[in-house]
């Protein structure tokens, strides 16, 4: 399916895949963590407000406590017993004012309790901070239920619009054991000050405190706001736990707590767009952030596969230019990467000039060959024709006594008889009587100044070696040594085997050579100043017929001065010749 995508669209594909794949690890992981966050949020606040709970229902045992301990004053209990048997009296009266001085010193000092009283059938006696005297209707409902609990602990919400709740409970005369009713003891509490004193903190979220009695709501009187529906947020019987409700298309966390000596439920609701605003802050913030490192990496992906796959679009473009012969194309493309790509750009680059400057060399060499051609086939005379000449010259010379001219032309017909000759392989002896005939000519113009020598085995003179390789190399020692010499140079012609090879050697006493010029030689940078071959040449001309190994090597003699030319040749004794030979001796 891939295989015929490009390498850019799959690299492109596969940073895709990896940045989707680390996207999705990614919001996995924080939706499992935010998850586990939400959970740890709901059990804090689910402990928390159990503490609550148990802080509450301290208060509430306190106050149970108080009343109880109100019930079964004996001074009380006394007082209650002379009001009940001689109502209107004396007695009756004194015990009124004795039975609300006794209530005012109970502790009613406490803020979330408004008032203390005690209810008969006929009369109210009350002490606090806050005293309300009881409707007639609400004292009869407060006495019934009090009555109803026996002695017993009894809470009733207030039928005013306060809020508040009462909790009863009724006095049984303890003298004599009768238990019969003296009357009830009422304490009225304050929920809005009985939650300030238990240090419940619902201002943070904007969350609410309800109390049901069953499915009846007992505080607040008015829900208010969000809360009209409470009802329908009735905890069952999962009391202790936490929940997820809805009310009026509103989600919230609801935590509850029971209170089983009044059969009440606390119910703490928290809005949830309010206890969890930051977190869903936080992930928007985790997406959008998810979002920009997507397109960052896909950006990123993008450029490195541009940077990858561009080289290669121009490798390939300058392979294809290449094979149609043109291989300046995409050479000016800017810089190169140093990566593997980079390298192969720039070898491949090598390689091109290489073979654009082989291809040109090659080129050249062709139009140089055919000139040479053309030039040899305008220059071809008939050498009878020329040796006829020479050798009237000679005759003439000798009939006129000039012996050194006829020496001359005789040396210049047979020196020119084996130049004009098409034989590629001569040997050693043909070699060194070619050049005595050329170091004839030049004695005529140098005299004693010129001092030639040959220091060679004649077990050597039936070698095998290319034609006029020895001529060029006395000529430049002629040049460079004899003319440059203030005084008598020798020319010295050796010859020496080792191995395979024939070594023959050059060497002149001239002035010689300084270092620069030596390397310069040895580079093939410097330009024969001569009118014979040049010694570039003949190194190339040996190196083309045997091998890099063999050629031409240039050093100075182990006297100091002058030059030393060496020719190394394979040691051949075979002959081997492209035409018929011809005498050059």
């Amino acid at each position: 399916m891939f295989k015929h995508f490009k390498i850019k669209r799959k690299i492109q594909l596969i940073l895709l895949l990896q940045a989707a794949m680390m996207s999705v690890f990614s919001w996995a992981s924080v939706h499992v963590s935010f998850h586990i966050y939400e959970k740890k949020m709901y059990e804090e606040f689910t402990d928390k407000f159990y503490l609550y709970s148990k802080m509450l229902h301290s208060t509430l045992n306190e106050i149970a406590e108080m009343s109880l301990s109100v019930a079964s004053d004996q001074e009380i209990q006394q007082f209650l017993g002379i009001i009940r048997r001689t109502p209107g009296s004396y007695e009756a009266i004194v015990a009124e004012d004795m039975l609300v001085n006794k209530l005012m010193s109970y502790p009613t000092s406490k803020p979330y309790i408004e008032s203390m009283a005690i209810l008969t059938n006929h009369k109210q006696y009350s002490a606090g901070m806050n005293v309300l005297k009881y409707s007639d209707k609400e004292t009869a409902n407060l006495i019934r239920l009090a009555s109803d609990k026996k002695g017993g602990d009894s809470w009733a919400q207030s039928l005013d619009s306060s809020g508040a709740l009462n909790f009863a409970r009724q006095v049984l005369e303890i003298e004599g054991l009768s238990l019969n009713a003296l009357g009830s003891v009422v304490i009225r509490v304050s929920m809005d000050k009985l939650l300030s004193a238990a240090r419940f903190q619902i201002s943070n979220y904007n969350s609410r405190l309800l109390l049901f009695s069953g499915d009846n709501l007992l505080y607040p009187i008015r829900s208010g706001g969000d809360f009209t529906e409470v009802t329908s947020v009735s905890p069952g019987r999962q009391a202790g736990g936490y929940q997820i409700v809805t009310v009026e298309g509103s989600k919230y966390l609801r935590t509850f707590a029971e209170f089983p000596p009044a059969g009440w439920t606390f119910v703490h609701l928290i809005p949830y767009d309010k206890l969890f605003s930051d977190i869903v802050r936080m992930k928007i913030l985790i997406i959008l952030l998810h979002i920009l490192m997507f397109a960052f990496i896909m950006y990123i992906g993008i450029r490195l596969a541009r940077s990858i796959t561009t080289p290669i679009e121009t490798l390939t473009r300058k392979i294809e230019a290449a094979g149609k012969g043109y291989f300046e194309a995409g050479k000016d493309a800017g810089p190169m990467n140093r990566d593997e790509i980079g390298l192969l750009n720039r070898d491949f680059n090598k390689m091109t000039d290489k073979l654009d400057a082989l291809i040109k060399e090659n080129y050249l060499k062709q139009i140089v060959l055919k000139e040479t051609e053309y030039q040899a086939l305008r220059a071809k005379i008939n050498p009878h024709f020329l040796y006829n000449t020479f050798e009237s010259i000679n005759w003439l010379a000798i009939m006129n006594g000039q012996e050194q001219i006829s020496r001359m032309i005789k040396a210049l017909g047979d020196l020119l008889r084996c130049s004009i000759s098409a034989e590629e392989s001569i040997t050693l002896r043909e070699e060194l009587a070619n050049l005595q005939h050329y170091v004839t000519i030049q004695k005529f113009r140098f005299q004693d100044k010129l001092v030639y020598r040959q220091d060679i085995d004649e077990t050597f003179h039936q070698l095998s070696l290319p034609s006029f390789v020895l001529q060029p190399l006395v000529e430049n020692s002629i040049i460079h040594g004899v003319e440059e010499s203030s005084g008598e140079c020798i020319v010295t012609v050796t010859a020496e085997h080792y191995g395979d090879r024939l070594k023959l050697g050059v060497h002149d006493t001239g002035p010689g050579m300084d270092e620069i010029m030596l390397e310069k030689l040895h580079r093939g940078e410097a330009v024969n100043t001569g009118t014979g071959v040049g010694l570039i040449n003949i190194d190339s001309r040996i190196k083309m017929m045997f091998g890099e190994k063999f050629g031409i090597r240039i050093g100075k003699p182990s006297s100091g001065h002058g030059v030393s030319v060496f020719i190394e040749l394979p040691y051949k004794k075979e002959l081997k010749k492209n035409v018929q030979n011809l005498d050059c001796g």
